[in-house]
């Protein structure tokens, strides 16, 4: 094969893993799957449980607003089995209310995602009667589910005072505890949901390397193409 073939070859062989390397970098993982709320439950400062889905404790009831809104009804009028909202990418404001005797001290709601049998979100914070001045919050402020990634990103204990003082519809929670006709403890929090960052697969991964190999195996080969005349023999120049 002359040296040209042989070049010509080479940067059909190139063009071609190039172009395989292309279409298969765009190949990333599946798509990405929404984050999905399973239930809630939330715990008073006084031991009282409010729950989304559980009958032995308070019902929970959930709205998909701020907890200053003009809240007309609930995502949940009773106990349910799940609530199963599904969260793409993007910010969501919730708040619940369940019938507590008191709300001294903190209190701290639990999150199920996914379908997980332990909660993936947690947080705690002391009870405020303003919404002009909001305690810190601590927890389990983060969940990845392999796809998305779900952030705690504000979360508010509400007083009974401060539900009052707001106007916030009553509801007739029933569980293991009796029945009642007004909020008595609450919580806002908002969940900031994002992408994980796609990764390549393992296959265009290695199309890629293959062709970094090749053109650097190419450069290394490379002949010069600084061209001169041979020297002559030395016999050969004699005779002539």
């Amino acid at each position: 094969m002359s040296l040209i073939q042989h070049r010509h070859w080479q940067r059909l062989a190139l063009a071609g893993l190039a172009a395989m390397a292309a279409v298969s970098a765009a190949t990333i993982r599946p798509a990405q799957a929404a984050a999905v709320l399973n239930s809630i439950t939330a715990h008073a400062g006084d031991g009282g449980v409010g729950s989304t889905n559980n009958g032995a404790f308070y019902t929970l009831d959930i709205v998909q607003a701020p907890a200053s809104s003009s809240i007309s009804s609930y995502l949940n009028n009773a106990h349910v089995s799940n609530l199963n909202i599904s969260m793409t990418p993007g910010s969501y404001t919730f708040s619940g209310f369940w019938a507590d005797g008191s709300t001294p001290g903190s209190s701290t709601v639990n999150f199920w995602f996914d379908g997980s049998v332990s909660s993936n979100l947690q947080a705690t914070a002391a009870y405020t009667n303003s919404l002009a001045s909001i305690p810190s919050f601590s927890g389990t402020l983060s969940h990845d589910n392999g796809t998305q990634t779900v952030t705690i990103s504000s979360f508010i204990a509400l007083s009974g005072s401060l539900i009052a003082s707001l106007g916030i519809p009553s509801v007739h929670p029933s569980g293991s505890y009796g029945s009642f006709v007004e909020n008595q403890s609450g919580f806002q929090v908002t969940f900031t949901v994002t992408s994980d960052t796609p990764v390549p697969e393992p296959s265009s991964m290695a199309l890629l390397a293959g062709v970094a190999g090749l053109a650097l195996i190419r450069k290394r080969k490379a002949p010069s193409t600084n061209w001169s005349e041979p020297a002559k023999h030395p016999k050969l120049s004699a005779k002539s």
